[in-house]
């Protein structure tokens, strides 16, 4: 769970290959053993399908099933791909799609994936995933959609969707408040309506009131809403989740906005892995009557989740699993609750003092006391009444504090919201491909960067130094927390060209104490080459070097002019 989004980001160095040529090394790709029925031009820098692949695969295209070109630059779907009468498989993730054509001459697919391009709820799309009705296999993760497709409701045979890390509010399509205005995703759904009169099966309606319109086909058995904005997992009036999801076997909301899961969803009657971690959950419906029961309604605690096998309720709220919880759950075998109040006890340390010497390069830092973490009775609770066959996973990450008030750590460390609200964390620095997940709780600012070399983290430098600086300036209360994915190497560049520029250190010893108080930083080589280069940028020693961005000169001096004193 821990993987950075899939997104549209190429090298933005690197020029789009010619559509009118095929480069050597993607001809012998498509050379290989798997040539005669999949061609996968994934990461060649491609703007279009290549002429010459097209007229080289001509006697044998209709032997292709599967054509798959991943993180290029196609900033429109190839409409020339509906030459090729057997594809069942197309994968374009990751590339800059933002609109789709009809798609009727792709009536055979079975898989397609378009995560990570610019896809947004549209007239178009609905026209084009209308004539979808075979897909077993639906990506749209990674886009711009605030509604699930209505065409989603005519996809019969769809056992696999993903529409994680866009921005649905809802499972459901909803009217606006003036129903004489529908919202787009119900007026869209009007117009597919009216254009499959021919779908003799019934049509899935608005509820009773008229407000809402449900979706998704009951032949989902994996269904990932990861990364969205949904406040709350909701039916169609008098509707029951054991009914809509019939064959679901996994789901993944993780990331939301959920305070509550709905009780009904303990009868799914087949569901093996339920994934709800970073949410605000404070209870869990371990034993439950079916959604639209009544509320009284008896229920026994071993019917509940009968085949659910593992369960992921880290990063949320839960202080105690009640006197029932895991142990009554037939088939569960792992259940992990990292990051819970309940998972660990903390007791702020203060940070060991350093002392460095900017003279002689040098660095003399005592190790940083750990965190105070300890069980809690709740935890040992959970532990002795926990079946021998299930394994729990309790971790609490926390971040370390470098100098006073600046913290550096990883993704786990960013996504366990208790632990940062323990530590009085009050702003993150992402610097990663990662959304903000707390968002009513600390002040984000996000630098979407990847852990390359030849990614320019200089030109970034200023915005980052400027977003710590006014945090620890604004109030002597607030505390700063920078991570990417690892804590390793984005971030802990960041962190070293703060104290660089805060503590007038040279690279050699703003590095050792950085390290001394997390052992485990190492960046990559270029960005060790950008840190000389920040150096000599501080110290002015030069005022640009060798490829570095000319927007980074004279950052050093606007920093340590409004610096936060450490």
């Amino acid at each position: 769970m821990g993987n950075e989004p899939s997104a549209a980001r190429p090298s933005k160095t690197a020029a789009a290959v010619s559509a009118s040529t095929i480069p050597a090394a993607v001809a012998t790709d498509t050379a290989d053993a798997n040539a005669e029925s999949q061609i996968d031009l994934s990461w060649k820098q491609l703007a279009a399908v290549p002429k010459d692949l097209l007229a080289q695969s001509a006697p044998r295209r209709g032997s292709v099933t599967a054509f798959i070109a991943d993180f290029n630059q196609f900033s429109a779907f190839p409409e020339e791909l509906g030459t090729f009468p057997s594809l069942k498989e197309l994968s374009l993730a990751s590339n800059q799609i933002g609109a789709l054509p009809p798609l009727s001459r792709f009536t055979g697919l079975r898989t397609l994936v378009l995560g990570g391009n610019q896809l947004t709820n549209s007239a178009s799309l609905e026209t084009a995933l209308s004539a979808l009705s075979s897909l077993t296999e639906l990506n749209l993760a990674s886009n711009q959609l605030t509604a699930l497709p209505v065409a989603l409701q005519h996809m019969r045979e769809l056992t696999d969707l993903s529409v994680a890390q866009n921005a649905l509010s809802s499972l459901l399509l909803r009217r606006a408040s003036n129903s004489a205005a529908p919202a787009p995703a119900a007026a869209a759904a009007a117009d597919l309506k009216a254009d499959i009169k021919a779908d003799t099966a019934p049509v899935p309606g608005p509820d009773t009131a008229g407000r809402s319109l449900w979706v998704l086909p009951s032949s989902l058995r994996k269904l990932n809403v990861n990364g969205n904005a949904i406040a709350a997992l909701e039916l169609p009036a008098g509707e029951h989740w054991s009914k809509r999801f019939p064959a679901l076997t996994q789901l993944d909301v993780s990331e939301n906005r959920l305070t509550v899961l709905p009780p009904g969803l303990s009868a799914v009657p087949n569901l093996k892995n339920l994934f709800a971690a970073c949410n605000g959950l404070r209870e869990f419906p371990w034993a439950a009557p079916d959604g639209g029961a009544p509320a009284g309604a008896a229920s026994s605690a071993v019917s509940a989740w009968p085949k659910l096998q593992r369960l992921d309720l880290s990063y949320n709220l839960f202080s105690d699993f009640g006197s029932t919880g895991a142990q009554t759950l037939p088939s569960l075998t792992s259940l992990e609750i990292n990051g819970n109040p309940l998972s660990a006890s903390y007791t702020p340390m203060p940070i060991a003092s350093t002392v460095a010497d900017s003279k002689t390069r040098t660095v003399a830092a005592a190790s940083s006391a750990p965190p105070a973490l300890s069980s809690t009775p709740a935890l040992d609770a959970l532990r002795r009444a926990a079946p021998a066959k299930l394994q729990l996973r309790c971790d609490y990450p926390l971040p370390d504090e470098i100098v006073p008030r600046l913290y550096l750590g990883c993704y786990q460390c960013a996504r366990n919201q208790s632990g940062l609200a323990s530590l009085g964390i009050t702003h993150v620095l992402t610097v990663a491909f990662y959304r903000p997940l707390y968002e009513s709780q600390f002040t984000y600012k996000v630098i979407a960067v990847d852990d390359k070399d030849i990614e320019d983290l200089l030109v970034h430098m200023k915005p980052a130094l400027d977003f710590i600086t006014d945090a620890l300036n604004s109030h002597p209360k607030n505390k700063v927390f920078v991570h990417c994915r690892h804590g390793v190497s984005r971030s802990a560049t960041m962190v070293t060209a703060y104290v660089m520029a805060t503590q007038r250190l040279r690279l050699e010893p703003a590095f050792a104490l950085v390290k001394a108080k997390r052992p485990r930083v190492g960046p990559n080589a270029g960005f060790r080459a950008q840190m000389l280069l920040w150096e000599k940028q501080v110290f002015g020693d030069a005022t640009s070097v060798g490829g570095a961005s000319a927007a980074s000169a004279g950052v050093a001096s606007d920093v340590i002019k409004t610096g936060a004193p450490v």
